[in-house]
């Protein structure tokens, strides 16, 4: 009988590791101004610029400034 409860009790486990996987949402992944650079090929102070000015929509978290890669991949399809 335990043996039966330890099996049933891993394929909960492993439906619940793939649902917990499927439900990522990497959207919310947030990028710095040199990573979104190297994404762009821009240079920082150019990706900076575009934060400032609004073509590039971003938050201040300090004296730094974070995008959220959905944005960035928006700003890029807005640009080809």
């Amino acid at each position: 009988m335990p043996d039966i409860l330890t099996s049933i009790l891993d394929g909960v486990r492993q439906v619940v590791r793939e649902e917990l996987e499927r439900s990522k949402r990497p959207v919310d992944e947030t990028m710095t101004i040199d990573e979104v650079a190297a994404l762009t090929r821009y240079n920082p102070a150019t990706v900076r610029r575009h934060l400032v000015s609004g073509k590039l929509r971003g938050m201040r978290a300090g004296r730094k400034w974070l995008v959220r890669r959905a944005d960035v991949e928006a700003y890029i399809g807005s640009r080809t």
